[in-house]
């Protein structure tokens, strides 16, 4: 039986927010997460940061553009993202 959108949720993955967060890309996270609950779903964000475990489901991944520095830091571990995308039978995964 498949759940309405009333109660449907939505797992949301910021990835990596404290290194990738340099021009407001929490703005991003929160407009999705306030446009998915206007619709009727249940958005749950989960911040992905460095060496964090991945959720165990995920439906969007988010990422920011970032300084230099932290797009360096990040790209060592984009891996997870693409394994996070495969496992989740995501169509459209980028790092």
């Amino acid at each position: 039986m498949e759940q309405s959108a009333s109660k449907r949720p939505i797992d949301i993955v910021s990835l990596y927010p404290k290194d990738m967060n340099i021009y407001g890309d929490s703005g991003n996270v929160l407009a999705i997460e306030r446009r998915l609950s206007l619709y009727g779903y249940e958005p749950r964000i989960h911040a992905v940061n460095q060496n964090d475990a991945w959720p165990d489901h995920a439906d969007i991944i988010l990422g920011g553009g970032g300084q230099d520095t932290g797009q360096k830091r990040s790209s060592k571990t984009c891996s997870a993202a693409q394994t996070c995308c495969t496992s989740s039978r995501m169509t459209a995964c980028r790092c």
